[in-house]
């Protein structure tokens, strides 16, 4: 687990903040001095954490930056299958409109060699989103987004 977000030198970081109960990062950068303001959210949701809780959480961090930010991106290993029909982070994407851009899956269950999808990238505005792409890793038990 863990969480890693790189920042450039060239984007301005306007506030950041750790989330005390779970592994959630969440920054507000500036790419440019008169540029768009973007809420950045990193998170990772343990297996063993419950999925609703660590919605919650996500859903406080959206509500007190909408209308704030010109747009919001939410990155990481959220460990929801987003190939399921319905789950909490499909309800709340659903909810405050963000479309997943990863669309391949990301982990091989080697017992039943079916893919999972759950390592995401949503965002609300495709204005900034040009492409993401999935690399198999045999390094780890999830594929590189």
């Amino acid at each position: 687990g863990g969480i890693l977000l790189f920042i450039k030198k060239n984007i301005q970081i306007i506030s950041s903040e750790m989330s005390k109960e779970f592994e959630i990062l969440h920054c507000k950068v500036r790419i440019n001095n008169n540029s768009k303001l973007i809420s950045i959210i990193a998170g990772y949701k343990p297996p063993v954490v419950n999925n609703q809780n660590f919605i919650s959480e996500v859903e406080r961090i959206v509500d007190s930056v909408i209308g704030c930010v010109d747009d919001c991106i939410i990155a990481g290993d959220l460990n929801m299958n987003m190939f399921d029909e319905s789950n909490e982070l499909i309800n709340f994407c659903e909810s405050f409109g963000f479309q997943n851009t990863v669309s391949k899956g990301t982990r091989l269950n080697y017992k039943t060699m079916h893919k999972t999808l759950l390592d995401v990238i949503l965002i609300l505005c495709f204005d900034l989103f040009l492409t993401s792409e999935v690399f198999e890793y045999s390094n780890s038990d999830h594929w590189l987004v």
